[in-house]
């Protein structure tokens, strides 16, 4: 099952424009004095603190801060707020982590880059710790040291649920690169010891789920040579599996969750005839999906669900709308909520922990907050601040994220993030089209720190959440199946002509941008619409269809290329020719501004060798071309803050030359 990554907000800081009635009122009110263009350096380091988490017993927080341009892992004493780091790499950092008792941590280790690697920025490894850095054990190396010289044979081991009745135990997923098989075992994070989990199904094993007391009762297989996947359910280890469905891959929502404190209750996402997926409880005795759960008319229900650390009830369900939002079933956690959110207006404030035990930790974020974690006492009710992420960085200083809805040509309605540079008339302003990779995927509220480095220079940044994007309901999603180039490529112009026609944007300045499929619509733009955009800036992006299929990390994928590729994006035999017409290296000429590209070397996902191809036909046509290699990146600008100093360094001389806001 290929599930892809997913109630309007009345925070007074997210806005909906809709009219240019609310663009006029606007331009009626006193202008403010126009800033400084933030400093590269201060939106791209590393930020100081990247995640933070309760201990169960709510006396401590570990968190991931940045030491030597590395994160770290560390842990916070609440009585004394004295801060001790427990583990770290040298050539490395701490990736992903959580507590697993009141005295032990499971961390992976994040790459710094991995030629092997899908994307080179990956969870890799898996370790444990006490939280005095004592008893440091590595429970599977990282795929470095599994390689050799053996390419794309990896072993991945990642956590996915405790062991009620042993805290130093997990339950841990393998999965393996080369067969694609994937393992469940029983690991003892002090002792190393690990313990396959038998789940005795004869066919190959894609996914499984364990309940809270770590036994295995769910699990997918490979079904049918239509793509599909078939889930089996037991009720204990000595019950004989029964198959509960076939799934779809890309039709059928329909994907386990997981169990509620009884372990019986098994919940779901699924569609159920409805645009939007929701949560509903499995109905085992009919064999078919039961009563709702959780429906979220304005967005997919997402998977979210959160439990009570200590019995596993399911106390509430996270979700992303147009903003984050979370519904809770537990009546203290909303009121406490709402105390909260009253002290801490405008602001996302994500809470976790135990409220009937020793605290909250909050973790509070706006579109121009960066963020900053609290930690709440339910004894006094009282919020105590105890890091933000960026502290160098003052809201004054950031520009809101609004809301932007618009209507294709086609009469679809594309949701779209529209942020408009502080101190300047909305009138006429220069524009950057941001375009989402993916593509399916989609962009969230909050801080960006690449929005605001547009928009304090100056330019209005409009992000749409074109068809194909995800979260937004299965309409919009279908409807960009096949459509890399057409339609999609469409609603990104659909929405610039917009706030042209309502005199929010110039025209005559408008850049695309993106990253991955955003890089690749960077390039598409000016080969469907050559007289809108003044320079396109691709980075990372696909440039050639059928060499993506042969060249990238999708070539070790069989079931994305023989089954969802197909369906998405199209078949390499009957659609060939359609497929060319939407690659910019086999349009190449048709692209005559200005273009900056930016590719790294380790990129397994879009090789660089693709960039070089578009590179070579465009300057061969005598189109101007500023190429940036990065080195030791793969796909994306993660690795080196020095990397991400000289890209932006060069996007801001690039936009200043041939997008100018002033």
């Amino acid at each position: 099952m290929r599930f892809w990554p997913f109630q309007r907000s009345t925070s007074p800081t997210f806005r909906y424009w809709r009219s240019i009635l609310i663009f006029t009122f606007q331009l009626s009110t006193p202008l403010l004095a126009l800033a400084a263009p933030i400093p590269v350096e201060d939106l791209f380091r590393n930020a100081d603190v990247v995640a933070a988490e309760l201990s169960p017993d709510g006396k401590f927080v570990a968190l991931t801060t940045a030491v030597e341009g590395r994160r770290c892992l560390a842990v916070m004493d609440l009585a004394t707020r004295s801060i001790k780091e427990v583990a770290s790499f040298e050539d490395a950092q701490v990736g992903s982590f959580r507590w697993i008792s009141n005295e032990r941590l499971v961390f992976s280790q994040t790459y710094l880059f991995d030629e092997h690697a899908w994307t080179g920025y990956i969870d890799d490894g898996l370790y444990a710790v006490n939280r005095d850095g004592s008893q440091l054990k590595e429970l599977m190396s990282t795929v470095e040291k599994q390689i050799g010289n053996r390419a794309q044979f990896v072993r991945i081991l990642e956590m996915v649920g405790l062991v009620d009745d042993n805290r130093d135990e997990i339950v841990a997923r393998e999965y393996n690169s080369k067969t694609h098989e994937v393992h469940a075992y029983r690991l003892n994070t002090v002792s190393g010891r690990m313990r396959e989990l038998d789940m005795a199904l004869a066919a190959q094993v894609n996914g499984f789920w364990a309940d809270h007391k770590g036994v295995v009762r769910l699990a997918a297989t490979a079904s049918s040579s239509k793509g599909n996947e078939a889930l089996w359910y037991r009720e204990d280890v000595k019950t004989p599996w029964r198959k509960l469905a076939d799934v779809g891959k890309l039709d059928d929502e329909f994907y386990p969750i997981g169990f509620d404190a009884d372990n019986q209750t098994l919940l779901v996402s699924s569609r159920m005839g409805r645009d939007k997926s929701a949560i509903y409880k499995y109905d085992f005795a009919a064999g078919k999906v039961g009563e709702p759960f959780f429906v979220n008319a304005e967005a997919d229900a997402g998977h979210g669900l959160i439990y009570a650390d200590d019995t596993h009830r399911i106390m509430g369900v996270r979700f992303e709308a147009d903003q984050p939002g979370v519904h809770w079933f537990d009546e203290t956690r909303a009121a406490t909520q709402a105390s909260i959110d009253a002290a801490l207006p405008g602001q996302v404030n994500v809470l976790s922990g135990d409220e009937h035990a020793a605290g909250l930790l909050v973790h509070s974020y706006s579109d121009v907050d960066p963020g900053t974690y609290y930690y709440y006492a339910p004894q006094t009710h009282k919020l105590s601040k105890l890091f933000p992420s960026r502290p160098w960085l003052h809201q004054a200083d950031l520009s809101a994220q609004l809301l932007f809805h618009y209507a294709a040509r086609d009469g679809l309605d594309i949701p779209a993030y529209l942020t408009l540079p502080k101190g300047r008339p909305v009138k006429k302003l220069p524009l950057v089209v941001l375009v989402h990779g993916g593509p399916w995927a989609r962009d969230e509220w909050g801080f960006d720190p690449e929005v605001q480095f547009l928009a304090s220079r100056g330019y209005a940044v409009l992000q749409p959440q074109f068809r194909s994007s995800s979260g937004f309901g299965f309409t919009l999603f279908h409807k960009g199946w096949k459509q890399w180039g057409g339609s999609m490529q469409d609603d990104v112009t659909d929405g610039v002509q917009n706030l042209v026609k309502q005199g929010v944007v110039d025209s005559a300045r408008v850049c695309i941008m993106g990253g991955s499929y955003g890089g690749y619509a960077a390039m598409m733009g000016p080969v469907r619409d050559p007289t809108m955009y003044r320079c396109a800036v691709d980075m990372f992006g696909v440039t050639d269809i059928k060499l993506q299929h042969k060249l990238s990390d999708w070539s070790y994928d069989d079931d994305f290329l023989h089954f969802d590729a197909k369906e998405l994006i199209g078949d390499l035999d009957k659609d060939s020719a359609h497929l060319d017409e939407v690659s910019p290296l086999k349009q190449a000429a048709k692209i005559r501004i200005p273009v900056l590209m930016v590719y790294g070397d380790k990129d397994n996902r879009v090789p660089i060798e693709e960039g070089e191809r578009l590179r070579d036909a465009l300057q061969k046509n005598g189109t101007h071309v500023e190429w940036l290699k990065l080195i030791d990146e793969g796909h994306g600008i993660h690795n080196k803050e020095a990397n991400r100093y000289l890209f932006y360094g060069q996007l801001d001389s690039f936009l200043k030359k041939y997008n100018p806001a002033d």
